[in-house]
């Protein structure tokens, strides 16, 4: 008679933990580069083609070798291809035209490597520095984070299982930047998130495969599934 209770339990224990994400967003807004008060960069596709636009309207098509330079101009930004100036506008944004696509963002003041995100791209001026938002969607960025914050060298069910629960945690602190204009960081603070999965394609693979599973409470509530991607060689007892 105890069997039969144990199944139960277990099935019961798998609903909690793999919820299908019915009333979730599946795009997340990211503040990127958020270390740097970057006042100059240049934008290019990485793979698919852009379009860009200034203030709502579309400026151009951005593929193939095309380069754009954005440059902070007083409290708006300075749009030049080669040397010629686009315009000045109060936001800009890189928008793929069909999926997949991906783009380089290369900061020149200060001076950073480059880096490359999926999907698409917003830039603001906020205190005579750039706010730049990734708006990707939640899988690739799930994906990003956990080449980020847990290496390269782990196998396929590591991976689904860190997914899930960088997943968890990215939906239940959507507002946790609110203010900002975002809705994580791509710090310690939140979840460290340096540019898109590129290094370890069965990372993407782990993310898809778990798509909309996250870890919720007996209420059926998303928990605060906080992690550490590297514990120093031992861990404590949460007592």
């Amino acid at each position: 008679m105890n069997q039969p209770v144990a199944k139960s339990s277990v099935s019961f224990l798998l609903v909690l933990l793999f919820l299908p994400l019915f009333s979730f967003a599946t795009s997340m807004n990211i503040g990127i580069l958020t270390e740097y008060k970057i006042t100059s960069l240049l934008l290019s596709p990485h793979n698919g083609e852009y379009y860009l636009y200034g203030d709502g309207q579309r400026l151009m098509e951005v593929k193939g070798s095309t380069t754009i330079s954005c440059v902070v101009s007083g409290e708006s930004v300075q749009v030049k291809k080669g040397s010629a100036i686009i315009g000045v506008y109060n936001t800009v944004k890189l928008a793929g035209k069909d999926a997949p696509n991906s783009f380089n963002i290369k900061p020149m003041a200060p001076e950073k490597p480059l880096r490359v995100y999926d999907h698409n791209l917003e830039i603001t001026v906020i205190n005579k520095a750039f706010r730049l938002i990734n708006r990707v969607n939640i899988d690739y960025y799930v994906a990003g984070v956990v080449e980020a914050e847990n290496g390269i060298k782990q196998n396929f069910e590591y991976y689904k299982m860190k997914s899930i629960i960088c997943r968890t945690y990215a939906l239940s602190n959507l507002r946790r930047h609110e203010a900002e204009g975002y809705s994580l960081c791509d710090q310690v603070h939140c979840q460290v998130y340096k540019a898109k999965n590129r290094m370890n394609d069965e990372i993407i693979m782990a993310a898809k495969a778990s798509t909309s599973m996250v870890i919720v409470d007996s209420e059926l509530r998303l928990i605060t599934a906080a992690f550490h991607s590297n514990c120093g060689g031992q861990t404590l007892n949460s007592e």
